[in-house]
């Protein structure tokens, strides 16, 4: 058996050095990239929701009711709401309005005139 800083030698002293080529998109198959792929932002460069239902504020959880101050479709900019203790309906995809940092399904809310009851 060998030490480590042996071991670290060797593998550097033989290892081989690959050359980089590019290759078009339909030639990359069983290739391996030379460097890692970075976006230079998030993607989405929001916080993505990922169910249909309400979003509430976790603060607010204690309440059984809420009401319903408009509908974040996906695509749509971020609704503001200053409101406390709202609930704001909300598709798959949306952006999560700011403030808001938790959604309720559909299947565990009932909504009647307005107003989501848990």
């Amino acid at each position: 058996m060998i030490d480590v800083k042996t071991a670290d030698e060797l593998v550097r002293r033989y290892c081989i050095k690959l050359e980089t080529e590019l290759v078009e998109l339909h030639g990359l198959n069983g290739r391996v990239l030379s460097s890692p792929i970075k976006s230079a932002r998030l993607q989405p460069p929001f916080d993505r929701v990922a169910m249909d239902g309400i979003a509430i504020r976790f603060e607010d959880r204690s309440q059984n009711s809420f009401e319903i101050k408009g509908i974040q479709k996906a695509g749509s900019p971020p609704l503001k709401v200053n409101s406390k203790n709202v609930a704001i309906e909300i598709m798959t995809g949306a952006p999560l309005p700011e403030g808001f940092d938790t959604v309720i399904p559909y299947e565990r809310i009932k909504i009647v005139n307005g107003k989501a009851t848990l």
